[in-house]
């Protein structure tokens, strides 16, 4: 039997199938679909991370933040939540944070809401940052108790012991985020102090945002901190 022939036009065709099964492939594969649409991937270069938005923004300041992170805001939170879905968000900006709120943040209630948010985030080692203004509690300097006032006082430095990063400004993560070069800044973490590292130092280190850890020559690290560090990428360097 002799060989079939194929026409341009066929030929024509089957080039176009083959193009576009391709383009879907790899569509599927850089941006999957999750619970709050198309989202990029992590890890993927160009990819933006997602930032979790408590509260309300300005425009200007969603416009910004949207030029370098996926925002997904509160409700769409909540709603994942609520059908049981995994989180999708690896920073979180808290704009808006009420006394109520607060006090279950500083007393490790998760609850529901911010609360749980916030929580999650900090159990999960993600950047949280939080803005002062949207502090509520600060609105009553001049009317609450004095006694009253301290109380909240004391919590706000409980949650940056808690790894919280305070900003004056919405805007602000972005220098917080990233250096002079674009890229994730690697802050170190002088722990020079310690003669023996172990896991909760990098914890609360990790919280901070450091990537790095500074320790003495003689220091010794315990296994579980070893695999803390390669297992999230911390580096350390001894004097």
């Amino acid at each position: 039997m002799g060989k079939k022939s194929v026409s341009r036009e066929e030929m024509q065709r089957l080039t176009e199938y083959v193009t576009e099964a391709v383009k879907r492939r790899l569509k599927e594969e850089v941006y999957p679909e999750t619970s709050v649409g198309i989202q990029q991937t992590a890890g993927e270069k160009g990819t933006k991370k997602r930032l979790l938005v408590i509260g309300d923004l300005k425009e200007e300041e969603k416009n910004a933040l949207g030029d370098s992170f996926t925002l997904i805001w509160e409700k769409e939170e909540m709603e994942q939540r609520e059908l049981e879905e995994p989180l999708s968000w690896e920073m979180i900006l808290v704009a808006r944070l009420s006394p109520g709120a607060m006090a279950q943040v500083v007393h490790g209630v998760f609850g529901s809401g911010p609360p749980a948010a916030i929580l999650q985030g900090l159990m999960m080692g993600c950047p949280v940052f939080l803005l002062e203004g949207g502090l509520e509690y600060r609105r009553y300097k001049d009317s609450a108790f004095r006694t009253l006032y301290l109380f909240y006082q004391k919590q706000e430095e409980m949650m940056k012991n808690f790894g919280v990063r305070f900003v004056e400004h919405a805007l602000d993560i972005l220098d917080e985020t990233k250096g002079p070069s674009g890229r994730e800044t690697q802050r170190a973490a002088d722990l020079t102090h310690l003669t023996l590292l172990q896991e909760s130092d990098l914890i609360r280190a990790r919280n901070m945002g450091c990537r790095a850890i500074r320790l003495k020559e003689y220091a010794k690290v315990t296994p579980l901190a070893m695999d803390y560090m390669k297992n999230h990428g911390l580096t350390f360097f001894r004097e």
